[in-house]
Parts: C-alpha cells; structure tokens; sequence
C-alpha cells in the first residue's frame, strides 16, 4: 500500500523543465525553457522563448523536445493507483469480513492470492517499463 502510494505520487506529480542560454553577438543573453511534466510528453514540450527569432537566424517552426514517453509513465501510475485501491479493499475486508473470508470454502484465499499474484506480475512490468522510460526522459533532457 506505501510502496503504490509513493509510486503514483512521484511520477504523477514530477515537473521539470530543460534550459540554456543563447549567446548572440551584439545582443543580450537569453535564457530558452522547455517545461515538460507528467505524462512525459516531451514532443509537446516547446522552447520559450520562441526560437523561431533567434540570432538573427529565421526557424520555420517552434523547437520541440523530442520523446514521447507517456505510455510507460501511465501504465506505472495506474497500476499504482490500482494496487493501492486493491489494497484498500482487502485491508477491510480482513478487518471487517474477515470471518467472511475464512468461511467462503477457501474460494475468496485463492481468488485474494491470484489477484495478489497478478498485481505483482504488473508491478514488475510497469516498474521495468517506466525505468526503461525514465532512462530515455533523462537522455533526452542532458545537456
């Protein structure tokens, strides 16, 4: 329950943005932005100031960064968010119906233990998608 509530938390809430500053001859320096947060779509993420008027130089269309990785991202985040809804729900049952549980004829442990085993299984593919992910968002935002 921590470890899914932690999970959704920080990727659903990280905010970032990459910067650098252009130097031109004879004009001030200017510092270019390109904010991106969750769902990591970073082909969205433009440059501002606009770099389409830069140093003298015309561009033929905004500067964007380049990756999409939502998919992944999401994927993580709503197997978070479905393992702590998951948890919530047995936490009560086993507080609440726990003479239930034990009285079902063993059906409910075993039907528990499979959905407990399927959201492991998820857990460790969304978790190697988003490192995967996460590896391509720090690449595509170094310097």
């Amino acid at each position: 329950q921590f470890f899914s509530i932690f999970a959704f938390a920080t990727c659903g809430g990280y905010s970032g943005a990459v910067s650098f500053w252009v130097s031109c001859p004879g004009q001030s320096n200017t510092t270019v932005t390109a904010p991106f947060a969750y769902p990591f779509r970073l082909n969205h993420a433009i440059f501002t100031p606009s770099l389409t008027n830069m140093c003298n130089n015309t561009w033929p269309a905004d500067v964007h960064l380049v990756g999409d990785f939502s998919s992944s991202a999401q994927f993580f985040v709503t197997v978070a968010v479905f393992a702590f809804l998951y948890s919530m729900a047995a936490l009560a049952i086993y507080l609440g119906y726990f003479h239930l549980y034990r009285g079902a004829g063993g059906k409910l442990p075993l039907v528990d233990f499979l959905a407990t085993v399927a959201f492991s299984f998820l857990w460790l593919v969304s978790s190697s998608a988003w490192a995967k992910a996460l590896t391509d968002v720090k690449t595509s935002t170094a310097a």
